[in-house]
């Protein structure tokens, strides 16, 4: 998922936490105003794993089509509800009815079915939300950017290469040398460097999977080169600091991926051996202002 430490470990999500109880309700149809004060300042961030109502009959649409509004046990089955917690919640609790609101009050002694969501729903979500964040002109501007400083704008670059690769149906995996094996300072060989970096945004093999395996993504098309670094940018932190119009925070964010902006001590990662570059903010600044005006042209 997109927020990983929303749910609690992976292998033991909290069921019973405020974000669990606030999605199940928002998912259930309640509303948001039913949900405690505490519980308010969550509901945006419970939203954004939900879709947005779909045009026909179902709860969550294309999401997962088999759920419909009329059929809360097929959205515990579909969020991938223990069955033998489905009637009750913590130990000696039950939920307390109420005609109003799907779950009723939902306060901390009230006991929740507990659920996790099965692989593909959560991928689903997490492809809706990254090509919502696809669509955003400041995510375009700074993916730009990266495409530029990283792959020199090219979907089938190859890290020190000159030639680019031409299967597009998967990442290359071509393992190319960075730096030799040599003596370091104390006298003992260094091993030699190599990487997979390739594409566009310069994506490891390892990377790439992950961002993959999130998404659901099944070659390595410019679209999907697209949505896999739009989706680190979000886990990163970086989407978040773009919407609240923190340009410079954002690039900081990106900088623990992306070498072509500094992190937060003004330093760029760099591979082992090299001495680390020490971007100036103001350039990077004025290049994403030029390419977000162009893109709102």
């Amino acid at each position: 998922s997109v927020f990983p430490d929303l749910f609690g470990p992976a292998d033991e999500p909290d069921a019973g936490s405020p974000f669990s109880r606030t999605l199940f309700h928002l998912a259930m149809g309640g509303d948001p105003d039913d949900l405690p004060p505490d519980y308010q300042h969550i509901v945006p961030h419970a939203q954004m794993l939900l879709p947005p109502p779909p045009p026909g009959p179902g709860l969550l649409g294309d999401v997962s089509g088999h759920l419909t509004d009329s059929d809360p046990a097929a959205l515990m089955e579909g969020l991938g509800a223990h069955g033998e917690d489905q009637q009750g919640g913590a130990e000696g609790s039950t939920v307390a009815p109420n005609p109003t609101t799907p779950l009723g009050p939902l306060d901390t002694s009230v006991g929740l079915p507990k659920f996790r969501q099965r692989p593909e729903v959560a991928q689903a979500m997490t492809l809706q939300q990254t090509q919502r964040d696809l669509a955003d002109p400041q995510v375009q501007a700074l993916l730009a950017m990266m495409r530029g400083g990283e792959g020199g704008d090219h979907y089938d670059a190859i890290v020190n290469s000159a030639k680019g690769f031409k299967d597009f149906s998967k990442h290359p995996n071509v393992s190319v040398l960075i730096s030799p094996a040599r003596p370091g300072a104390d006298g003992k060989m260094k091993p030699e460097v190599t990487s997979t970096a390739a594409g566009s945004y310069q994506f490891t093999k390892g990377t790439w999977d992950q961002a993959a395996q999130a998404l659901g993504l099944t070659d390595f098309q410019p679209r999907s080169q697209d949505l896999a670094a739009a989706y680190y940018l979000r886990t990163l932190g970086a989407t978040d600091k773009l919407g609240a119009g923190d340009i410079e925070g954002a690039m900081h964010a990106a900088g623990k991926r992306w070498q072509i902006f500094p992190k937060s001590n003004g330093e760029a990662i760099s591979a082992p051996g090299q001495t680390p570059r020490r971007p100036s903010m103001a350039p990077l600044l004025k290049a994403y202002g030029d390419k977000l005006r162009g893109l709102q042209r």
